[in-house]
C-alpha cells in the first residue's frame, strides 16, 4: 500500500517536533496519520489548492532581491533552467 499524504506528515512532524513546538502546541506529540488523513479527507480541494497557490506566490515574492532563484525556474528534478529558457517546458 502506498504511504498516505497523513503518513508522511505524521513522519516529517515526528521528525521536526522541536522545530514545531516553537509555533503549535503539541502536548500529545504529532497527530497521528488517522488524525491527519481525517483533516485531509474534509478539506474542499479546490479551496486548499487556491491557498496553497497564495502561499507560495507571497513566499516566491519575500524572495525576490535576496539572491534566490525565481521558483519559475525550478523543474520538477529541482535543476535550475537558464534564465533565457526559464518559461520553456522541458
Amino acid at each position: 500500500m502506498a504511504p498516505t499524504a497523513g503518513t508522511d506528515v505524521e513522519r516529517f512532524a515526528n521528525g521536526k517536533i522541536k522545530w514545531l513546538r516553537r509555533y503549535i502546541k503539541l502536548e500529545n506529540g504529532a497527530p497521528s496519520h488517522d488524525t491527519l488523513g481525517r483533516v485531509f479527507s474534509r478539506l474542499d480541494t479546490g479551496e486548499f489548492l487556491t491557498a496553497m497557490h497564495h502561499w507560495v506566490d507571497q513566499f516566491a515574492g519575500s524572495l525576490r532581491d535576496k539572491g534566490v532563484p525565481s521558483p519559475e525556474r525550478f523543474f520538477v528534478d529541482r535543476s535550475i533552467a537558464p534564465l533565457s529558457k526559464a518559461r520553456c517546458t522541458r
